[in-house]
């Protein structure tokens, strides 16, 4: 969670008109991620964590103030969106929609301990059944359908996307249209769980959420969770899914798709990635950042070939 924001004592006291907060006695920034500024508030002996989002639309926050709502409504353990004093929930600051949420007391831990992943594929799967609203996209922001117009709007030839239009071939052979979907998260890294004492991994950061096929979420998932330092944790992996599966039975459909959905989610992370830092923002100095993920996604691809 990035901060391109620094906030000042008249921000400060805007916010707590806001929200209808007491004097703000403590702001810390949260570091990591790219999308939006957060900070940690302390007010009236109480915790906060407030979001400016810096490249979001209205439209764009109201969904993600939406989905967090609908997640609240059906009992799902993550974080809540707090109201401003004259009952809206997404308010602005210089301009940009500016949200404020539970803070969740606990440790974000990469590479997550082995115990927890067995609570995690649960909480996977207990998301995977929260019925998916009507407002969430039914495609990804980095899925595989950009992975064309990034070849035309690139403006150049990449031996990157080269590399995805051949994948691109793979996963029209190896992932059917028709597989179930569900709210998904997108993005389960392990830097988006915190270990909560008493709740165990909770997932944070619905900014990705969309109506998508759950196969690819335990694929992304395994991604972010189950190959620190980029090498594979197989017991990891198998206690991920071992709880999934305790809770929801993959179809037979799934079961054979999960190691080419894997592959995607490798691929379509990187591809984020590639976007992100080769034309969005050329000078984080992070142009090969995608290489990691597209090194798990061939790995895999060569695990396949060689079975």
């Amino acid at each position: 969670m990035a901060v391109y924001t620094e906030l000042t004592p008249t921000d400060l006291k805007e916010i707590a008109d806001i929200f209808n907060l007491p004097e703000i006695t403590s702001v810390q920034n949260f570091a990591g991620g790219q999308e939006n500024s957060n900070y940690h508030l302390q007010a009236g002996g109480q915790d906060f964590v407030l979001t400016l989002c810096e490249n979001k639309t209205a439209k764009e926050a109201q969904i993600l103030i939406d989905t967090l709502r609908h997640l609240e409504i059906h009992d799902f353990n993550t974080t809540r969106i707090i109201p401003a004093s004259d009952g809206v929930m997404q308010a602005r600051l210089h301009g940009k929609p500016l949200l404020l949420k539970s803070y969740l007391s606990g440790q974000v831990i990469d590479p997550l301990p082995f115990e927890t992943m067995f609570p995690l594929g649960r909480a996977i799967a207990r998301l995977h059944q929260v019925p998916a609203p009507d407002f969430l996209p039914n495609q990804l922001a980095y899925g595989r359908e950009t992975f064309g117009p990034m070849q035309q709007n690139f403006g150049g030839p990449h031996p990157f996307l080269d590399w995805l239009k051949r994948l691109e071939e793979y996963l029209k052979k190896h992932l059917s249209g028709d597989l179930p979907r569900a709210l998904i998260h997108a993005d389960i890294f392990a830097d988006n769980v915190i270990l909560t004492p008493g709740y165990g991994p909770v997932i944070m950061d619905f900014e990705e959420a969309t109506n998508y096929y759950r196969v690819f979420d335990l694929g992304m998932a395994i991604v972010g969770t189950c190959y620190p330092e980029g090498r594979a944790d197989l017991r990891a992996k198998s206690e991920l899914l071992r709880g999934y599966r305790s809770v929801v039975m993959l179809t037979e459909a799934e079961e054979t798709s999960l190691h080419a959905a894997t592959i995607y989610a490798a691929a379509a992370m990187a591809s984020w990635r590639f976007w992100q830092f080769n034309v969005v923002q050329p000078g984080a100095g992070k142009q090969a950042h995608y290489e990691a993920l597209q090194k798990i996604a061939q790995g895999l691809l060569a695990e396949e070939q060689a079975g």
